[in-house]
């Protein structure tokens, strides 16, 4: 026989309800998180966070602490709660930077594709350009004035490279190292820890060019190293997004049993008018995370039980470089070819 139901004479986010499904509730979550949390509260904290609306630090630091462990134990996503980690700053031990190793992003096909299609259409037209220019132009120059004009590139340990513009030896014939940036979006599919963590990162090439004339109106191009790599700053800006990210943490992750699940998102429904996308996924929890930048908190960690310093700070993650060729060349970007120029020639 299912057990009774009391009559609805609790007040549960707003809404009179039976204690029994409360204390489920509280048990729920103190299974999923190995501690007591009020169940009332986090109901209206995601609730809140659903409807955008503002949270006090104290309440943000309650769910960032929450989200690490479910990133750790729940969802298997060691990268998202080291990020999460990295800009709390526990204890001020991190520095600003975070170096990691390029197997994150290239484990995507979608970031290989990507990296391939951007990079080459920059690089290949840089060159032709370098090849066909007859005014003894320097670059690099403004893709809009068409000015020259220094280009500042990072590379993987955070040393900022400028390229001073100068004339090109590509159309004599010679070789020239030539840069290109770009922003590229890790993963599509929504609901990984790829794209929940970075969306999108900037990819950064050096490529070394060979040309040696083949005729009055050919080159033959070589492309003798490409080397590439990817950083990103963490700093949780949902201005500086293109999309929302999404963190597939919603009330079933926190109160497991289906008809405990129910119940709980009948209550979002009717007291909060929350909607289904948010119900299912976490969205917009960077502004949150942004609220915390350089502040300091002396507090209780809400999962843990231990006593913890904060100093959110801003940090940028630099990730190793690779080969192209070896790795990201979904595109079939050639390492020799012919470029023809003929406005040289006489009519």
């Amino acid at each position: 026989m299912s057990e009774p139901e009391p009559a609805l004479d609790t007040p549960f986010a707003g809404i009179d309800v039976n204690k029994w499904l409360i204390d489920r509730a509280r048990s729920a979550i103190k299974k999923k998180l190995g501690a007591d949390y009020d169940p009332d509260k986090l109901i209206r904290l995601l609730g809140a966070v659903c409807k955008a609306e503002n949270l006090p630090d104290s309440d943000v630091l309650d769910l960032a602490e929450m989200f690490i462990f479910l990133m750790d134990h729940n969802l298997k996503w060691p990268l998202g709660s080291q990020i999460f980690r990295h800009y709390l700053n526990e204890g001020g031990l991190y520095p600003p930077v975070l170096f990691l190793p390029s197997s994150h992003l290239l484990s995507s096909p979608d970031f290989r594709s990507g990296v391939c299609s951007t990079q080459w259409t920059i690089i290949e037209r840089a060159i032709a350009d370098r090849v066909r220019d007859t005014t003894g132009a320097l670059f690099p120059r403004d893709r809009t004035t068409g000015e020259p004009k220094p280009s500042v590139v990072t590379d993987d340990l955070g040393t900022q490279i400028t390229v001073t513009p100068a004339p090109s030896p590509l159309r004599p014939g010679g070789t020239e190292t030539i840069y290109a940036e770009t922003s590229v979006r890790a993963i599509s599919e929504e609901k990984t820890e790829l794209a929940a963590t970075f969306n999108k990162v900037g990819v950064v090439s050096k490529v070394t060019v060979t040309s040696t004339p083949a005729s009055e109106t050919s080159w033959t191009i070589e492309i003798v190293e490409w080397t590439t790599w990817a950083w990103e700053r963490a700093d949780f800006n949902p201005s500086a997004l293109p999309d929302i990210q999404t963190f597939p943490i919603n009330v079933g992750t926190f109160f497991g049993a289906p008809w405990i699940e129910k119940q709980v998102i009948a209550i979002l429904e009717k007291q909060y008018a929350i909607s289904a996308q948010c119900l299912d996924n976490l969205i917009g929890f960077d502004k949150y995370m942004l609220q915390l930048a350089n502040k300091q908190f002396h507090r209780v960690n809400i999962v843990t039980g231990q006593t913890v310093d904060y100093f959110p700070k801003p940090f940028d993650v630099y990730f190793s470089h690779w080969d192209f060729f070896a790795e990201t060349n979904q595109c079939g970007a050639p390492r020799t070819y012919t470029i023809t120029d003929f406005s040289g020639m006489p009519p």
